[in-house]
């Protein structure tokens, strides 16, 4: 929407001499023949503003064109008046001028009332305009040449505090909304509405092909809320998320807002066999305040399907977090795809005012789904930028899973289901931009994952059920550069390289400890006495077994940092790498299998024949007694050794061997 001036000089005379402006006369008196043409782009005029009772009053300001106003005659309704501020970049006394512009209610084109000349030179032009309660500034530095210029300039609201004076324009703060006309085009006649630290919301109308440009906040720095809500010319349709609400104003620094769809969370909990049902029903707070409050609200809640005849509940909310809430029983419900249909109607007036309809599959234990409300407000209409996605997870057998970290495709983690106030154990909402999803949920306790495929638009509203039915796939070069790369990783089973992608075995799985001593650990084999060795596909804390002899070789030769080895009762030992390749008779890179092995090390103080009591050693034997434990007899010592005496098996039957 463009708005253009042409200002002329005898158009200026007039209006100073009526102004009688000091500062204005000492701008003449130079004898400037430079016309001034002043080119307007508005982003954003104020329709009207919401009081706290919910009373409105519309003040439209259209912008009209210029061919059609030259002989038109004025009236205070169409004038916007303020000040104009003119200021040399070089220093210099800043020039104040009385300044009006005439909007015209047709068109979006505007032109001034007024006009200047000025000496050749640059200038910092700062405009402050007030319409009723409303005022929007501009600002622009521009070099004037000889002749005739026009000057660019954006007219812009200003939310907050009323500005005392024109100079106060540059101590603004810029306030942008990151909504793109693009993503607005599905709105007939899109507006926002921003209410500052709990005061009376202001409704603005957004330039259609621009959208909601720079808005000015004359606010101090510091913490603010802001509430934002997006209309669609009468219906509301998205609101900012309460999370980005409080924000901190700091000088030069942008604010992101990001805008949701009202929407209704509904909680269904069945019995097994079907039977009666617990039903809950989560209530925005937007949809009490649109009636009045709770008691002006009637909702009915309404269910149908093949199987299911028609029930109709009049619903009872109570205080909530975040809304109200409301819980009922519906009596022989059974597993079936259901119509579930909500209105909301205004008991004084009896108008219908919103209303939420979904279908859901009934088909396990407990379910929370989204429903969209068709919200009418009687001032305004509302829409949204994300999408919202409510994300159930269940086991195989059914069961909703609490806990699940769930991520997209790029592995960034939207959340984890139950960690929410509201709503069932495997459930999490989330907002979304539009676009193709692969939304996965990982169970790290059980090792198990699953994912689902979902393409979201601007204000949908989806629900999406994923079941855990696969092993999580994890994969690093070894346990402990996954515990390097993600220091928040948990114990559990990773796939592994440790040869490399190039060359040698295929990646396998094992289990990683990343907890004890710094974690990072490859378990390798679990023994214990008068037990033979034999090879397992994954060696695990519940399975005895050791790897096969090519992935012991790749595990072997990643070792930097030692072994660590645990046994039944918790107790841990270590010894370093370089205590291992110091063994005089058996060092670990001379053990190229596990199965037949009898030491993977053994140092001893005269000779290797592991007699008397010189020796230390490692042992992953066939024997009653000593077939897994560990000693240290001779000079060689274990870092850590918990042990009363120089050898284990006193104390012990089972050890799991780690590698690191």
């Amino acid at each position: 929407m463009r708005l253009k001036t042409t200002l002329s000089t005898i158009g200026l005379c007039a209006a100073l001499i009526g102004c009688n402006s000091e500062s204005t006369e000492e701008g003449l008196e130079n004898g400037a023949s430079n016309t001034i043409n002043f080119d307007y782009q508005v982003s954003s005029l104020f329709q009207q503003t919401v009081s706290d009772s919910s009373e409105s009053t519309l003040n439209y300001f259209k912008v009209g064109d210029t061919s059609s106003i030259v002989s038109r005659a004025f009236t205070s309704d169409q004038i916007m008046v303020g000040e104009l501020q003119v200021t040399p970049t070089s220093g210099g006394v800043a020039q104040v001028f009385t300044w009006s512009i005439y909007l015209d209610e047709d068109t979006w084109e505007a032109e001034s009332n007024l006009s200047i000349d000025l000496d050749p030179g640059a200038y910092d032009f700062e405009l402050l305009l007030s319409k009723d309660d409303f005022q929007y500034v501009a600002s622009t530095t521009y070099v004037v040449v000889d002749g005739t210029n026009d000057v660019p300039m954006t007219i812009s609201p200003v939310i907050g505090d009323l500005v005392v004076n024109v100079s106060a324009v540059e101590e603004l703060e810029d306030f942008k909304f990151q909504y793109s006309a693009t993503e607005l085009n599905g709105l007939t006649d899109p507006q926002i509405g921003v209410s500052v630290d709990g005061a009376a919301e202001q409704i603005f109308s957004i330039n259609p092909t621009t959208g909601l440009s720079d808005t000015y906040l004359n606010l101090d720095d510091g913490a603010h809320h802001l509430d934002l809500r997006l209309y669609d010319a009468n219906i509301q349709v998205g609101k900012s998320i309460d999370a980005q609400e409080n924000v901190t104003i700091v000088t030069g620094q942008n604010i992101n807002m990001d805008l949701v769809p009202l929407h209704a969370e509904t909680q269904l909990i069945l019995t097994e066999a079907g039977g009666d049902a617990n039903v809950t029903v989560n209530l925005p707070q937007l949809v009490v305040d649109e009636v009045g409050g709770i008691n002006n609200l009637q909702a009915i809640f309404a269910v149908v399907g093949a199987k299911n005849p028609l029930q109709e509940t009049v619903l009872t909310f109570n205080p909530a977090s975040g809304g109200y809430e409301a819980n009922f029983i519906l009596t022989d419900l059974q597993y079936d795809d259901l119509t579930v249909d909500i209105t909301f109607n205004e008991v004084d007036s009896g108008e219908n005012i919103g209303r939420c309809i979904n279908t859901w599959t009934l088909s396990a234990l407990s379910q929370t789904l989204n429903c969209e409300i068709q919200l009418r407000r009687r001032a305004v209409i509302g829409g949204s930028l994300l999408a919202v996605l409510g994300i159930n997870v269940f086991n195989q057998g059914s069961e909703p899973v609490a806990g699940a970290v769930i991520k997209d495709q790029n592995d960034n983690i939207l959340g984890i289901t139950g960690s929410g106030t509201w709503g069932t154990k495997g459930y999490l909402k989330t907002y979304l931009k539009a676009g193709d999803y692969t939304i996965t949920a990982e169970d790290q306790t059980n090792n198990l994952m699953g994912s689902e495929a979902k393409t979201l638009t601007p204000l949908d509203i989806e629900n999406v059920l994923i079941v855990l039915n696969s092993p999580i796939q994890r994969i690093g070069t070894t346990c402990a550069t996954i515990k390097a790369d993600n220091p928040s990783s948990t114990g559990g089973i990773y796939t592994i390289d440790p040869d490399g992608d190039s060359y040698g075995v295929e990646p396998f799985d094992a289990y990683c400890d990343m907890t004890t001593q710094g974690g990072g650990w490859t378990l390798f084999a679990y023994h214990k006495d008068g037990h033979n060795q034999q090879e397992v596909d994954v060696v695990d804390k519940n399975t005895l077994g050791v790897y096969g002899d090519d992935r012991w070789v790749a595990i072997r030769d990643s070792i930097t940092t030692g072994m660590m080895f645990i046994d039944e009762n918790s107790l841990i030992s270590l010894i370093s790498k370089e205590k291992i390749d110091q063994a005089n008779c058996t060092q670990i890179n001379s053990i190229d299998t596990l199965l037949s092995s009898g030491f993977i090390m053994l140092d001893e103080n005269s000779g290797c024949s592991v007699m008397g009591s010189d020796y230390t050693f490692i042992s992953i034997r066939y024997r009653t007694v000593s077939g897994a434990s560990i000693y240290q007899y001779s000079s060689l010592k274990f870092d850590v050794w918990p042990y009363l005496d120089n050898s284990s098996d006193s104390e012990q039957d089972e050890l799991y061997y780690y590698i690191k």
